[in-house]
C-alpha cells in the first residue's frame, strides 16, 4: 500500500478490525495498546533517511553469552536526518495484573527533554549531564512492528511490542520495551530472533 509521503507498508495483521477485539464480546475485558496511524506515520517518513545516532539520558550495557543488549531510560530520541524521533513507553497493568506496554511516538525538531544549546554553527551543544548516544550513521530500509497479543479468563490484551529497523548497511538494530528501564536495544540476531518469537508481524513499513 502506498502513503502520502512516498513511502510504502504492508498491513499483514489488522488487530484494529480483528475479530477477537470487538467491542461488547461478553464481558471480557479489552486492553488495546497499540500505537496509532499518525504514530505510524512517522517511521514511514523516516524510511529512506539516515539515522544519525540513537540518545538517552542513561544506557546500560550487558554482555550475556555473546548477547549483548542495551538498555535506555525512557524516553528514547532517534535522530533521523535533521530532526528527532522521541519514544516513550509506560508499563500497565490490567485489573487483572497481567503485565503490557504502550509505546508512544511523537516527531520534533529537538532534543528534548535532553538539555542543550545551540551553537554557533547552529548545531546542537548538550549541557553537562548524563547523556548517552550510540552513533549509527546508516540509512532505514525498512521497518517492521511486532506485536503481542494474548487472552485471559477475562482479559484480551495487544500491544505493540518490538521495532526493528533494517539498515542500509545490512544491520538490523531491535527496538523493545522492557520494566524500569524503560527500551532495550540489541544488534544480535539471535536475541530479536528470541524476544520476538511468539509475536505477531503487525506491519512492515519500506
Amino acid at each position: 500500500m502506498d502513503n502520502s509521503s512516498g513511502g510504502k507498508y504492508i498491513l499483514l495483521l489488522n488487530l484494529y478490525k480483528s475479530n477477537h477485539y470487538k467491542d461488547g464480546v461478553g464481558d471480557m475485558r479489552e486492553y488495546n495498546s497499540l500505537m496509532k496511524d499518525e504514530e505510524l506515520d512517522f517511521f514511514i517518513q523516516a524510511v529512506g533517511l539516515e539515522l544519525k545516532c540513537i540518545e538517552s539520558n542513561s544506557v546500560s550495557f550487558y554482555l550475556n553469552l555473546n548477547e549483548g543488549s542495551y538498555s535506555f531510560y525512557e524516553p528514547l530520541l532517534l535522530q533521523i536526518d535533521n530532526y528527532f524521533l522521541r519514544l516513550d513507553c509506560c508499563e500497565k497493568e490490567t485489573d487483572d495484573y497481567e503485565e503490557y506496554y504502550h509505546i508512544t511516538c511523537k516527531k520534533q525538531d529537538t532534543p528534548e527533554p535532553l538539555q542543550y544549546e545551540m551553537n554557533e554553527n547552529n548545531t546542537f551543544e548538550y549541557a553537562v549531564q548524563p547523556h548517552s548516544i550510540i552513533s549509527i550513521f546508516n540509512k532505514i530500509i525498512r521497518v517492521t512492528i511486532y506485536t503481542k497479543e494474548f487472552q485471559t479468563e477475562n482479559e484480551q490484551i495487544v500491544y505493540d511490542s518490538s521495532l526493528i529497523f533494517d539498515l542500509d548497511n545490512g544491520k538490523r538494530i531491535c527496538l523493545s520495551p522492557q520494566p524500569v528501564m524503560g527500551f532495550e536495544l540489541t544488534f544480535d540476531q539471535q536475541k530479536m530472533k528470541s524476544i520476538t518469537e511468539g509475536y505477531h508481524k503487525r506491519m512492515v513499513l519500506e
